[in-house]
């Protein structure tokens, strides 16, 4: 991590705790969180039908896809696999949401690559 990495990141969840009227220790809603920077989060299900092979990232490969956030250009939209429980949502939510962080909390290098985690080709 680089430094002061943590110093920020703890400022900016304090900050959107703040921005969402929570204290440091009250549960955080990721749906609202979600809201709050702006990012529509859909589910699979919604694109049943109408999206070809989808419903296969909810059955065959649900163990393998979580959510994913699409980005365009500034507009952000997180997919979340309906098929796992509330919880497991929630956290998958709050994982994308993550990845919106401010610029100024992102690695300093431009060399440092993306994590991925998980395979993102739809199998035919």
């Amino acid at each position: 991590m680089r430094r002061g990495f943590k110093t920020e990141a703890t400022q900016t969840a304090s900050d959107l705790r703040q921005e969402l009227g929570l204290q440091d220790l009250q549960r955080l809603d990721a749906y609202a969180l979600a809201e709050c920077l702006a990012i529509p989060v859909r589910f699979l299900a919604d694109f049943v039908g109408k999206v070809p092979r989808v419903e296969r990232l909810r059955d065959t490969y649900s163990a393998e896809f979580s959510a994913l956030t699409i980005v365009d250009g500034k507009r952000r939209l997180i997919v979340v696999n309906d098929a796992h429980s509330v919880e497991r949502c929630a956290s998958n939510v709050t994982h994308e949401c993550a990845h919106a962080r401010p610029v100024s909390v992102l690695p300093s290098t431009t060399t440092e690559r993306p994590r991925h985690h998980g395979p993102h080709r739809i199998h035919q």
